[in-house]
């Protein structure tokens, strides 16, 4: 899962990403909803992610849901403590889409808006986004589900796999998404160099 230097673009696209994905990180949705199944966005929900770097370096993601501002869930994220970036995204009942993004380099609107997942998930399920300006272009297909065994749970995930474009930079990576959860790893590579995130605590509210 942005508009950054070189090394947060590895760290933000999601799916997931992702990604993707650091700093002070505003997530919003509808206030009257929780959030995609496999994306929740309910407040007081809290993650802290491990991402290992392509140098062999560590950081630490936290990642908080807050109480909904101005009618929208917020969704606040801190790598190292350093503030990065904030993104919008729309669940409806075509899925969850990326609409925009405010980082240190400015504001962006994804149009047309990126999708992230589709409103039900299934093995073989895949879609496509280019940008308007088309310098921007990604595919995406859930190509597996796959039993993950991590520190904090084993949870049963869909695969999402990505490869794309940014700028005449190409990358592409995996996501693993479990129900209720949210994405519980990702990696990513691009130029040669690839990261790699797992899910280190969890908190999830009822």
């Amino acid at each position: 899962m942005l508009t950054l230097n070189k090394k947060m673009v590895l760290l933000s696209v999601l799916v997931v990403i992702i990604i993707a994905a650091t700093g002070l990180y505003f997530v919003q949705a509808s206030a009257d909803e929780s959030g995609h199944p496999y994306f929740p966005l309910k407040s007081g929900n809290q993650w802290v992610y491990k991402i290992k770097m392509a140098d062999g370096t560590e950081v630490v993601r936290h990642i908080a849901a807050s109480k909904p501002v101005d009618g929208k869930l917020r969704m606040v994220l801190l790598l190292n403590l350093t503030p990065v970036a904030e993104i919008h995204y729309d669940n409806n009942e075509q899925g969850l889409f990326k609409v925009k993004e405010i980082s240190a380099a400015g504001t962006k609107n994804y149009e047309p808006p990126q999708q992230v997942l589709p409103a039900k998930l299934k093995v073989g399920e895949a879609w496509s986004w280019q940008s308007a300006d088309q310098k921007s272009k990604e595919t995406s297909k859930i190509t597996a589900t796959e039993t993950v065994k991590l520190a904090t749970g084993t949870y049963e995930t869909f695969v999402v796999e990505y490869s794309g474009e940014h700028d005449g930079v190409p990358y592409s990576g995996k996501t693993w998404f479990a129900k209720g959860v949210g994405y519980v790893k990702y990696e990513e590579s691009s130029e040669g160099k690839t990261i790699k995130a797992e899910l280190a605590d969890i908190k999830l509210v009822k």
